[in-house]
This record gives structure tokens, sequence and C-alpha cells, in this order.
């Protein structure tokens, strides 16, 4: 779906959880924005049915995958319920959006009338698949999902804009993925607390002696993964990693052999390795390793220009209004389209 490319653009290339901390000089909880405004920015104001647009896509995609009973549930590892995350989550996409949508007019992204055309399409579109009741009870009009939809193109457009001449050049062997064996017996050992422990001299001398005997063992031909079974005190002995992964010294050597070939003992701070080379090129990982790191140097080319713009802004809540938005009032609203129809209209 490439609701990834439309709102996790807001999210992917920023950072939501700082976007509450960063910026608290110019925050403002409000109430000077009417019950049909959810948030201003820099004095522009976004409609509520908007966002319950993205809030009641978000519903029916859980509500079909999960059962409509799911919103009391703790939501995972956040001590909050799902319906409560979802909003949250929700409520910072919509606001970054139309941070984006606001910064794209400064760049001057302007919609051709074409483009205009189609969106003004797909939002007819979109609203045909809601009936009267349900338009009535989000409050939404065609002017508010063309808004919606022109925030979202605008995003897209001012985001190709920015990173299309980024010099991103990213080399295979920049980008290489390799897969070992290893072999570890630690000097160290962690606390309840996480607290790096030293080994007594006995353990160290134990130590010691298992390595001089591994690299013996390993000298005269046996089996490396064998070995590995019975010494390591890594109980996974096989990793698949990238530059950047793994700790320092460990990562170095393994760049330095190839396929087949065993590395000298390597110490660390926290103990010593031996490493197999399984694969020192694995072509698909190291493909999308290379994607992955473009993709990065776009971003950011985009929050450099973006993020200077960004602490500008001044940002008002209506949050009144949002507390009082409950899932369950929307029950009988299920719309799935939102995305799969700008897609169809605005999609390359």
């Amino acid at each position: 779906m490439k609701k990834k490319r439309i709102l996790a653009l807001c999210l992917s290339v920023l950072v939501i959880a700082t976007f509450f901390t960063g910026c608290d000089k110019k925050i403002y909880i409000t109430t000077g924005l009417k019950d049909s405004e959810i948030f201003k920015i820099s004095g522009e104001a976004t409609r509520l049915s908007e966002v319950l647009l993205v809030l009641m896509t978000e519903k029916s995609r859980y509500e079909s995958e999960l059962g409509n009973g799911i919103w009391n549930t703790l939501a995972e590892n956040a001590g909050v319920t799902l319906e409560d995350e979802i909003k949250h989550n929700v409520k910072n996409e919509m606001t970054e959006l139309k941070i984006i949508s606001q910064f794209a007019d400064k760049q001057g992204i302007e919609l051709s009338k074409e483009e205009s055309e189609n969106i003004k399409n797909a939002a007819t579109e979109y609203m045909s698949t809601l009936n009267e009741e349900q338009q009535k009870v989000l409050g939404v009009t065609l002017k508010d999902v063309q808004s919606l939809y022109t925030s979202f193109y605008k995003a897209e457009k001012v985001y190709d804009k920015l990173t299309a001449n980024a010099g991103v050049e990213v080399s295979d062997e920049q980008a290489r993925v390799i897969e070992v064996n290893y072999i570890f017996v630690a000097t160290c050992r962690l606390d309840d607390t996480g607290n790096k422990i030293q080994y007594t001299e006995e353990e160290l001398k134990q130590a010691e002696e298992i390595v001089a005997m591994l690299e013996e063992a390993l000298s005269v031909g046996n089996d490396f993964k064998t070995l590995a079974e019975q010494y390591s005190d890594n109980t996974n002995y096989n990793r698949i990693f990238a530059r950047g992964e793994m700790v320092e010294k460990f990562e170095v050597e393994a760049f330095k052999l190839k396929t087949g070939e065993i590395s000298d003992i390597v110490k660390t701070d926290d103990g010593y390795y031996f490493i197999q080379c399984v694969s020192d090129y694995l072509k698909n990982e190291t493909n999308a390793k290379k994607i992955e790191m473009e993709d990065n140097i776009r971003k950011q080319a985009y929050l450099d220009v973006y993020e200077p713009f960004k602490a500008e802004q001044t940002f008002e809540f209506n949050d009144d209004v949002w507390d009082e938005v409950q899932l369950i009032d929307y029950q009988n609203v299920i719309t799935t389209e939102l995305y799969s129809i700008y897609n169809k209209w605005m999609g390359q």
C-alpha cells in the first residue's frame, strides 16, 4: 500500500518523538480553535474531519484484522489502550503531514492543472464510498478530502524535489553484506542490571585455556560449527551483517576474510572470537543494504532543509476536542479505500 510512501514519509524521515520535546517554546494548548478544527500550524487550521478520515481508515483496518472489540486492550509495550495509541499516532502523523504541506508551499511546490483535476476526481470517488450518514457523522466534505489528498501529494513532491540531486552513490563495497560463523569465549559477564563484571583471574585463565585449545583444534582442521556448538558462549554463532553493525575489531577482521577462511584470534573488551567466513558477499542482501543507505542519504538531504523550517513553526492543539473522540461513536463508519483511491489517481 502506498500509504507507507505517504504518511510513513512523515515518520521515516522525521523523529516524531522529538516533535513535542524539541519545539516546547512554540507549542500551545489552546481553546481558541473551533470545535471543527483540531490544530493550527503557524495560524493555518486543519479540520477535525480530515484527521478523522485517517483515523477511521486505521480503525477499519485494525477491526478487519482483529475484530471490533479490541479498543480497550492494552497496546503492546505502551501501557495505554490500543485506541489511545492509534489516536496518538494518527494525530502525530497528520500534524507532521500538514507541516510538510506548508513546507512544500515555501519550496514553491505547485500542482499542475492536471494534478489538481486528478485530486478532485480522487476526492469525488472517495466521497462516493461514504453514505450520507457516514459523511454526517464525520462532518466530512469534498473539500476536506481534496485538502487531505493535496497534502499527501505535496509531501511526495517536495521530498522528490529536495532529494533528486542528493548525490546518492553507494558502492557495492560500502554496502557489502557478509555471513559468518563465529566462536565467542567470554572474559566478562553482565549482572542483573546490565553492568559488565570482569572475570576473576581463575576464570580468565580457564577462558584462555579454551582459546588455546580452539586455536589448536582449528589449525588441524576440526569442524568449525561443531566447535562453536560445544564451546561458544553465544548460542547463536551465525551472523549476517553489514559494516557498522558489529563490534569494531570483530567487524574489521570479518571483512578481511574471503569465503571459507578462518580468522586468527580476535580479542575484544568482552572476550575472544574466532570467525569463519561463510560468504564474503551476499548479493541480494547487499543490494537491499545499498538501497537502504541511498535512501538514508536522501532523507538526510531532505532533513537538512526541512528541520530549520519546522523549528520556526508554531503549533496549537485542540486537545479538548480530540479527547472527546471515541471510536465507539464511529462504529458504523467503515472505510478502507482512502489510500487505494488516492493511489489510483495520483500513484506512479
